[in-house]
């Protein structure tokens, strides 16, 4: 099947990750293993180690495939991520959680695919940046095509079972100024932990944090209790 644009791909990337957990949790004996980062590890290497239940005997045409779908608000360029055993009331889930363009949050039933919270990180009153603002500034000669429309949450969250929160950033215009925060959400509910949200600031060796041309595309990584987050320029245009 081809793929042509950005919101198809949204779709299967989110219904593969949440196939792959719902199939394999067609049996409650086995564990299946939490994917808190991107590709599961902080080498990135992509690898599951754990995996009980997959296999070339039942990973076919007949025994697996799509269970359901799940409709997001705007396109999603981060990972989805996994992690069972959720909390949530009085219930247990096995939950994914997703994220957009638009700023939104998503927790997701893995099992069933129902949307169990929903939050847009955009603060009232703002508005999301989006590639006709790169495109006014200059980046690409004035012809910005790195993405379609907005550009708020683009790096794949990171999650502490730890803290039971995901961190993510969301960016966004308020009276004119450009804004990137770092957010700490409950994975029960979508809430602001305590402390959170946090404008992200600061400067090194004469160079200052630029919040509108700085993308932060790179997934974020957790280490040692430490959140570490990257940028790169918009279209390598300045900053």
């Amino acid at each position: 099947m081809k793929i042509t644009t950005n919101k198809a791909k949204t779709r299967l990337k989110f219904l593969a990750a949440a196939s792959i957990a719902s199939a394999a949790l067609a049996s409650t004996a086995y564990a299946i293993p939490s994917v808190w980062t991107q590709h599961n590890d902080n080498s990135r290497s992509g690898d599951n180690l754990s995996e009980t239940v997959l296999s070339p005997s039942n990973v076919n045409s007949s025994t697996f495939g799509k269970l359901y779908t799940v409709s997001l608000d705007d396109e999603s360029y981060g990972q989805p991520l996994y992690i069972p055993g959720v909390v949530v009331g009085s219930a247990t889930h096995n939950m994914v959680f997703a994220t957009t363009v638009n700023n939104s949050v998503y927790g997701v039933d893995a099992d069933s695919g129902a949307q169990l919270w929903h939050v847009n990180l955009t603060p009232s009153g703002a508005s999301v940046p989006t590639a006709a603002n790169m495109s006014a500034l200059g980046a690409c000669g004035g012809s910005y095509h790195d993405f379609a429309g907005k550009i708020g949450i683009v790096g794949t969250p990171v999650i502490s079972t730890t803290t039971n929160s995901l961190y993510v950033v969301a960016r966004s215009i308020e009276s004119g100024a450009y804004v990137q925060r770092l957010h700490m959400l409950n994975l029960a509910t979508g809430a602001e932990q305590s402390g959170s949200p946090v404008v992200i600031s600061g400067s090194a060796s004469g160079v200052t944090f630029n919040p509108q041309l700085n993308n932060q595309r790179p997934a974020l990584a957790l280490v040692n209790g430490v959140v570490y987050i990257a940028w790169s320029s918009q279209c390598d245009f300045g900053a």
